[in-house]
């Protein structure tokens, strides 16, 4: 816990600023790819050299203008921050080439 001291000066002791036993989603995904899963699928990552979301045939984007976010197409997208896709990440084990236009 952490101290304040108040306009009288006593000193009080302050809630931590995050509810015990609540994970945030970027620790969430942290936690997942040390454990060797895809952070947004949960499935286990791909092994092939180079495999990232970002050259994935499941990404799409949504959204217009400046408000564009990389969804995947396996996952049941919500439109909120839980489902957006970093490109960076490695691709899971249904990571599948993007087809060239």
């Amino acid at each position: 816990m952490n101290e304040h001291t108040n306009l009288f000066g006593d000193r009080q002791a302050l809630p931590d600023p995050r509810p015990i036993g609540r994970e945030t989603l970027r620790d969430r995904h942290a936690r997942r790819l040390v454990a060797g899963r895809h952070p947004l699928t949960n499935l286990p990552l791909c092994r092939i050299e180079g495999a990232t979301c970002g050259t994935c045939q499941h990404r799409f984007r949504r959204g217009g203008g400046a408000r564009r976010y990389n969804k995947c197409a396996l996952m049941r997208n919500t439109g909120g921050p839980g489902t957006d896709l970093r490109l960076t990440w490695p691709g899971c084990m249904r990571w599948t080439a993007e087809v060239s236009s």
